[in-house]
């Protein structure tokens, strides 16, 4: 079991990511306020469905214009799905309305379209030229393998970018700076969070097989883990898993910050320690507490 460093010994244990502890806090969360998360995903499902049914019955101009509208909402609701894990992370059980409680929508929605962007356009541009290729050659090999580049390229680039949010969110940066700052998280903790990526789309993956309906439970587990992840390497608070609300504690979820041992005192306020046994000040001794000397010898 790992224990805080003392905070006068100078040192700093180097945070990291356990997998099957941010799976198992997310189950814990989400099991004591389900009501709210799963209106949450309803919500987004019936609004994505409105729009992309119009989307598809539409004139192909006006269509696109209806996609970008759907990436719009889905980075609102990615916003709204942070914000109730961070509220769960603070010890706090947000309800339907604490989703959209947003310091600066501007800010915080901005950086979420410049992550949806930077994983949508490079991936596109990489494709596109590898179909000019394909039709210049005339090989449906390059075109494959371009393809799978795009797809290569979609995945690392939502993968480095995908702690925007909680940036935006947590730390309050613009969006350039909370981009910034995701890669750089990322790229230095590589190891674990592939990890945890791996296990969430294990989850999605298991949420979908039941016709979807799984998902009303493994999407805001998804979330919790992943803003789990964000608060342990950024040092953040973290409530503990299994009770009520409390005091957050940085980064070790259930345990209290424990004092350094020995007890420290300040400089100059040392307690006087008493001899042992206990001395009486000269001339002081109380009557019946001494041992009984024998009498001097008789003259």
């Amino acid at each position: 079991m790992n224990y805080p460093p003392s905070p006068n010994s100078g040192w700093q244990q180097t945070p990291t990511v356990d997998t099957s502890a941010a799976i198992v806090y997310s189950w814990k969360k989400f099991a004591a306020n389900p009501l709210w998360w799963i209106l949450l995903v309803v919500a987004y499902a019936v609004v994505l469905i409105i729009d992309n049914t119009i989307s598809s019955n539409v004139p192909y101009v006006v269509s696109l214009v209806f996609t970008l509208i759907g990436m719009a909402i889905a980075a609102v609701f990615q916003v709204a799905s942070f914000r109730g894990a961070l509220f769960e992370l603070d010890g706090q059980k947000p309800e339907f309305a604490d989703f959209f409680k947003i310091d600066n929508w501007p800010r915080v929605l901005g950086a979420a379209l410049l992550a949806t962007v930077l994983g949508g356009v490079i991936p596109w541009l990489i494709f596109v030229v590898g179909s000019a290729l394909a039709v210049a050659m005339g090989s449906i090999v390059i075109l494959l393998l371009f393809g799978l580049v795009a797809f290569v390229a979609f995945a690392v680039v939502m993968f480095l970018t995908y702690f925007t949010i909680p940036f935006a969110l947590d730390k309050q940066l613009d969006p350039v700076s909370a981009v910034r700052a995701s890669y750089q998280l990322i790229r230095t903790n590589v190891g674990p969070l592939l990890l945890l990526a791996l296990a969430n789309v294990g989850l999605l993956i298991v949420g979908a097989i039941p016709c979807g309906l799984g998902l009303l439970v493994t999407m805001p587990m998804v979330i919790i883990a992943s803003s789990f992840a964000f608060r342990t390497l950024t040092q953040g608070p973290i409530s503990p898993a299994d009770v009520g609300p409390q005091a957050a504690y940085p980064q070790y979820p259930n345990q209290p910050p424990y004092p350094p041992y020995p007890p420290q005192q300040p400089p100059g306020s040392q307690p006087p320690y008493q001899q042992y046994p206990p001395q009486q000040p000269p001339g002081n001794q109380p009557p019946g507490n001494q041992p009984p000397f024998p009498p001097p010898p008789p003259q």
